[in-house]
Parts: C-alpha cells; structure tokens; sequence
C-alpha cells in the first residue's frame, strides 16, 4: 500500500522535471509561436495529471489527497530542477556547470 500512497508524487515530480528539462532544452518560452514545443513540454503533465485522476477514479484516494501530492511532487520537480539547470524560460539552456567553466 505503501508504493501507491506516493504513485502521484512521484509521477508530478519526475514528469514535471522532464517538462522543465525539454522545456530548457527545446527553448519553448523564446517568444517565437511555436505551438508544437509547448504541447511537447505540457505532455508530460497531462500525464503526470492522469496518474492523479486515476488513483481518484479507482478510489485508492481523495482528489484533495492528490491535489496535495501534485503540489508537493511540482515543488520538489522545482527545486530540484533548479539546482542543476537554469529557469525553462532563460534564453540560454546549458546547465548552471557549463557557465561556470565558460571563458
């Protein structure tokens, strides 16, 4: 019982930083339009999503239950994204290392 108490965290939190990660990657907040890279960096939280709304569908939890893990597994993704990375919306996305050995 314990593995699917946290199957909503985990699933926010790993999918949430693939999300920051091509979304650094792929430069999807460049101001250019591209509709195409922003359903490429929100895939992945749709379906961080779905996980959520099928632990509430099969009645394992309550929707504040998984409403509370998405928040706490988005703000772990969050931290820990910005440990290593820069923001998705910086216009460089090289990783923080790479800028401090830059000459």
């Amino acid at each position: 019982m314990l593995v699917f108490l946290y199957t909503c965290l985990g699933s926010f939190a790993g999918l949430g930083f693939l999300s920051a990660y091509l979304a650094g990657k792929i430069r999807a907040f460049d101001r250019r339009g591209h509709v195409a890279k922003l359903c490429i960096v929100f895939l992945p939280l749709v379906v961080a999503a779905l996980v959520g709304v099928s632990r509430v569908d099969d009645y394992w939890h309550q929707w504040q239950d998984v409403f509370a893990r998405g928040l706490l597994g988005l703000f772990m993704e969050t931290i820990c994204h910005l440990q290593f990375f820069q923001p998705p919306y910086h216009t460089d996305g090289r990783p923080f290392s790479s800028l401090l050995y830059c000459s």
